[in-house]
């Protein structure tokens, strides 16, 4: 289950890295919180695996709403084994709503899976053009309607709490 989460989210990672096709100067590049253009920046830093990335890198990542919607979007897809994880993420007004695909049966890969997804996208979402300084909610379901996990807060994982104080 790991290689597939991590086997689509660098797809969609790879995906993103190439949206940003001008590349700004470093010294010119916005810091987190004072981005004021529609440009995303150092979106090549989401290249490595997220929990690779250091508080510090995270400070300059910034994902204009156009990509963080295509990111969003391209969690539906399937990944280059042919798995797909997600059914649908919806964003509306401060809430995003992602259904996992569970037609394989495998439900309590659902559960491991509602924390993951929650945590990545919270992560990316604070760092986008969405974030205003409060936290989204994060409904995670199965195909059946059911609620797997919801979250209005950054859930409780040491490095994530620090950068969202």
């Amino acid at each position: 289950m790991k290689r597939i989460l991590l086997t689509v989210f660098g797809s969609a990672v790879f995906f993103l890295a190439g949206c940003n096709a001008t590349e700004t100067p470093t010294a010119e590049k916005a810091v987190h919180g004072t981005q004021e253009t529609d440009e995303s920046c150092n979106q090549e830093l989401l290249k490595q695996d997220l929990h690779d990335i250091s508080d510090q890198e995270w400070e300059v990542i910034y994902l204009s709403k156009n990509d963080f919607d295509q990111y969003l979007s391209d969690l539906s897809k399937a990944g280059e084994a042919g798995m797909q994880l997600v059914a649908n993420v919806k964003m509306n007004q401060g809430e995003i709503i992602i259904t996992l695909n569970n037609r394989d049966g495998e439900s309590l890969d659902n559960l491991f899976a509602a924390p993951y997804f929650d945590t990545l996208i919270r992560r990316l979402y604070v760092n986008s053009a969405y974030f205003d300084n409060q936290q989204p909610t994060i409904i995670v379901k199965d195909l059946n309607g059911t609620v797997l996990a919801e979250n209005k807060e950054a859930m409780d994982t040491g490095k994530i709490d620090a950068y969202m104080d």
